[in-house]
């Protein structure tokens, strides 16, 4: 039986309130896997603090001194750091769906204010969750292994692992895709109509497809170049498909952000 104790996760805490922050800190240092290596309430200096330190997860408050979370996330995106696995700590929820569109690939829960009541399980939760979001990310570079071009084969190539099993897949050959309901995926191949399985999670997976792909429903995702029409009276996709129409319907909070997408194309 394997006993090595896991690695602590080095955090960082951004907060503004003091009171919240250093209550926070304590909780956090209680933890037998974690430990607090900074913290800050103020927007720039989380974003130094982040660059230099390169934590394994940040408790991200959304009201920060001089800022917010998502110009946090935004200055380390655009200075190229890799944004680390957030929780979001917070008492409005209306920033719900901005920061899921927008920062999907490092947001991996909320810790909803005032969050002292049952802390301690709150934040093995969190903490779960972040580890989950390594472990899946470790396991996701494993299984998908991007193939060199050559002039024989000038479309973009990967390999998605299931099981004990790797599939190559021709990335514009792909329909659509769809969540699985155990944790991975199916990409809906258009020339023969296979449907690849994949073990690398949606989130995951839209890292590594192109722009061209679109979500349209929390489960699914459609490439562009295969949308025939919209249907606006029910809210719909139809996408060619092996020779075949195959209607997709529209998540209600996706429908605005697609059709402005797809406008962008019309010339």
């Amino acid at each position: 039986m394997n006993s090595t104790k896991p690695t602590k996760l080095c955090c960082i805490v951004v907060e503004d309130e003091e009171n919240a922050r250093e209550l926070l800190c304590c909780a956090l240092n209680a933890q037998p896997d974690c430990t607090v290596i900074a913290s800050t309430g103020v927007a720039a200096k989380a974003v130094e603090l982040i660059q230099n330190l390169k934590p394994d997860v940040v408790f991200l408050d959304i009201e920060l001194i001089g800022g917010n979370a998502f110009s946090v996330l935004n200055q380390l995106r655009q200075s190229g750091t890799t944004l680390p696995p957030t929780i979001i700590t917070t008492g409005h929820l209306e920033y719900g769906a901005e920061s899921i569109n927008d920062y999907r690939d490092c947001i991996v829960k909320y810790l909803i204010k005032p969050f002292v009541e049952n802390m301690d399980e709150k934040l093995r939760q969190c903490l779960e969750a972040v580890r989950q979001e390594m472990e899946a990310k470790t396991a996701y570079n494993q299984a998908s292994v991007l193939a060199p071009k050559t002039e024989e084969e000038p479309s973009k190539v990967l390999f998605f692992k299931s099981r004990e099993q790797y599939f190559r897949v021709e990335i514009p050959d792909i329909s659509w895709v769809k969540v699985d309901g155990e944790g991975g995926v199916l990409l809906m191949t258009d020339s023969d109509g296979a449907i690849i399985p994949s073990d690398t999670p949606l989130i995951k997976l839209m890292e590594l497809l192109p722009a061209d792909f679109l979500k349209i429903s929390r489960d699914i995702v459609v490439n562009v170049h295969k949308i025939k029409r919209i249907d606006r009276s029910n809210r719909s996709i139809v996408v060619r498909h092996h020779k075949k129409d195959i209607e997709l319907y529209i998540g209600g909070t996706y429908y605005e952000s697609i059709r402005q997408v797809l406008l962008k194309e019309v010339v």
